[in-house]
């Protein structure tokens, strides 16, 4: 089986040394248990610093985790359609906005750039809008020789393990332009949060080893991905290597479903905690990030694939794209039927939803238009592992 979620910048022995390791830290990066409480953490204290409540612009096309901590930062979200060149916002479309906008989260979407990065960067600074980076998906990518995030104000990161740098569940802060007075209440505020529960960040870190040994090509199972349930047996003091063998022997796959919809029923909350992240994943992040070196051969032989089977790709000019899934439209499953003949797990998994009909109600929630390109995407938008080795030999 292919998988469609494995980090690829993690090595065995980094599990062993991380406890022992103390890796200099940006001091510009603060880093929280999740993305979404990274960006509640600063919408919250840029709301407290302006005394005022935020609008804040998003992409229709996006993750509910962004839309969560919006309005938990008790914020208005003036929601907008994307364009299907990269999945991102229009500058035309921020124009025409008529609303005044406090704070613009920019998603790249898999490792795509913006295409209009550099021009919605400076449209922001002409009309004092702060700008957040969402690189949840994008690590290293760049246009024009600029590395995407390092124009705006901050930058999001999440380290979720699908994402290109991992720690089960984490994200971070990385302050690039903000007031003095600002950034001293960040830091002030950061230093005085609560830390992640030890043994929480001690279990995360074992399922995510788990998860990682048991991810490759050859070992891939579909209940490795039952954080939930991996969590609560390793709390029972389960080896992991027990937990992997309860979970991929044993015929119990009705039993997870079961447990993961009655937990996230009753026990799941929406509500987002803020903590901080301990030092063990922090050497983590920085351990994979030391080892960073992305394969293009992956991405040149997938692109001749599909070029081989009459697929047209999208170009991407001036861009060197670090991708983590690669993404396309799919309109009429062509793709998706011909990768299935080789085994491939794919599909929609970012997003299958968009936040316009995910809040329709919401009084919170501003329409800024129609969602046509947002309706495609999150329809058609078909999710491809690249980073596994099923490529590396141009499989036909």
């Amino acid at each position: 089986m292919i998988i469609r979620a494995r980090p690829k910048y993690l090595k065995p022995y980094f599990f062993k040394d991380i406890e022992n390791m103390n890796i200099a830290t940006d001091e510009n990066e603060m880093f929280f248990n999740s993305g979404r409480s990274a960006l509640l953490f600063f919408l919250q204290e840029y709301s407290s610093y302006l005394d005022k409540e935020l609008t804040v612009v998003t992409q229709a096309f996006n993750c509910v985790a962004v839309s969560e901590a919006i309005l938990q930062s008790n914020s208005l979200m003036y929601l907008v359609d994307i364009g299907l060149e990269d999945f991102s916002i229009r500058l035309d479309t921020l124009k025409s906005i008529d609303k005044k906008i406090d704070v613009l989260i920019l998603t790249h979407y898999q490792g795509i750039v913006n295409i209009e990065y550099e021009e919605i960067v400076l449209y922001c600074k002409e009309n004092n809008i702060l700008l957040i980076d969402d690189l949840a998906q994008t690590y290293k990518s760049s246009i024009n020789g600029i590395e995407v995030g390092t124009l705006s104000n901050i930058s999001i990161n999440s380290f979720a393990f699908d994402k290109p740098i991992s720690t089960l569940q984490g994200g971070s802060i990385v302050i690039n332009m903000l007031e003095k007075k600002l950034k001293g209440n960040l830091k002030y505020s950061y230093v005085n949060l609560e830390c992640q529960n030890t043994k929480e960040e001690i279990n995360d870190i074992k399922i995510l080893e788990l998860k990682y040994k048991y991810s490759d090509d050859s070992t891939y199972n579909y209940f490795i991905e039952s954080d939930i349930f991996m969590q609560k047996l390793l709390l029972l003091s389960i080896k992991k290597e027990l937990v992997y063998t309860y979970l991929s022997r044993f015929k119990i796959s009705f039993f997870i479903k079961l447990f993961n919809k009655v937990y996230s029923k009753f026990f799941k909350t929406s509500r987002i905690e803020i903590l901080k992240i301990g030092q063990n994943k922090i050497n983590l992040i920085n351990l994979q990030r030391q080892n960073y070196k992305y394969n293009f051969d992956l991405i040149s032989n997938f692109e001749s694939f599909l070029k081989e089977n009459k697929i047209e790709i999208a170009e991407y000019k001036n861009e060197k794209i670090c991708w983590n899934r690669y993404s396309i439209i799919d309109k009429n499953m062509t793709i998706k039927n011909i990768l299935r003949k080789f085994n491939v797990q794919i599909g929609n998994y970012n997003w299958s939803v968009h936040l316009g009909d995910k809040h329709i109600n919401n009084q919170k929630v501003l329409k800024g238009s129609q969602y046509k390109n947002s309706d495609i995407a999150s329809k058609c938008i078909l999710n491809i592992p690249i980073w596994t080795k099923f490529w590396s030999n141009n499989n036909k």
